[in-house]
This record gives structure tokens, sequence and C-alpha cells, in this order.
């Protein structure tokens, strides 16, 4: 998982040249699936969601997630936080550090609450995918800890 996190935002021809094994390239290409939503819509700078509401990927990320390798959950997830606490300045419950970089500026409430609300609509789909059972599972007690504290500090924006 610490692969796929690591270089989960590299471009997937990138990914292709790196000297990993085929589960972790397979993984790493889940995920850039997802890139466009992992960087804002903004591959560049990741500064902007101009285009929040414009993802004309929603379905098919949809129906992708649950469908993840439980690598690519956890990093997927992970991602998610970072930008779920990048995004409302706001961080999960038991995390008792400072922000790293603080808050992102100049968003739209909007536009940052369409974004949260993207990526709580995922996370929740794969937490109730028959294939995940996160409720009854111990070993995806990380991924529902994941899904608590997006709720979390989407609900506190």
């Amino acid at each position: 998982a610490i692969m796929c996190t690591i270089f989960g935002l590299a471009p997937a021809y990138w990914c292709d040249t790196l000297p990993l094994n085929k589960p972790v390239k397979k993984n790493l290409l889940e995920i850039n699936e997802f890139r466009s939503l992992l960087t804002a819509g903004d591959t560049s700078t990741m500064k902007t969601l101009q285009a929040v509401s414009k993802f004309n990927n929603i379905h098919k990320w949809l129906e992708m997630a649950p469908k993840m390798a439980y690598p690519s959950s956890v990093a997927f997830c992970a991602w998610m936080n970072t930008l779920a606490m990048k995004l409302t300045g706001t961080k999960p419950v038991n995390f008792k550090k400072k922000i790293p970089g603080g808050k992102m500026v100049s968003m739209p409430r909007r536009d940052v609450m369409v974004y949260l609300s993207y990526m709580v609509t995922i996370s929740e789909t794969m937490a109730k995918s028959p294939k995940n059972s996160w409720t009854f599972l111990t070993q995806f007690k990380i991924l529902k800890e994941f899904n608590i504290d997006l709720h979390y500090m989407t609900e506190k924006f």
C-alpha cells in the first residue's frame, strides 16, 4: 500500500517504466484512474477546483472503486483523506499534528463541498460493496476508519 500511496499520482506512462513487480504496477494503474479526482482536476498545479462539478468520470469511478485491490483501496482512501484535510483545514479526530502545509486557500466553499461529496460517495460505495464488507471484516478496519474520518471532516466543514 505504501508504494501505491507514494507513486499513486504518477502518470500512467511513468508507472509502466518503474522497476516494480506486476501486482504493484496493477495497483498503481488502478489508482491512476482516479488521478483527476485526487489532483482536484488540475494535474499541473493541484491548486484549483475550477472543473470540480464537471468530472465526467464519476460513474466510472463509482463502478471501479469497489473493485480495487486492498493496497489500492488503502492508498486511495489515504489520498482522499489527505485532500479532505487540505481542502477543509480540518483533521480527523485522533490526528494530533498540524496539517502539513496548511489548508488550500482561495477555493469557493461550494466547489469544495461538491468535491467532498464526490469523495464521500465513492468511499461509501466502496464500504458498502459486497466484495469488501468493511463493516464485518477486521482486515478492513483501516478503510473503515478512513471512511469515518472523511465523513467527520466533511461534516465539520
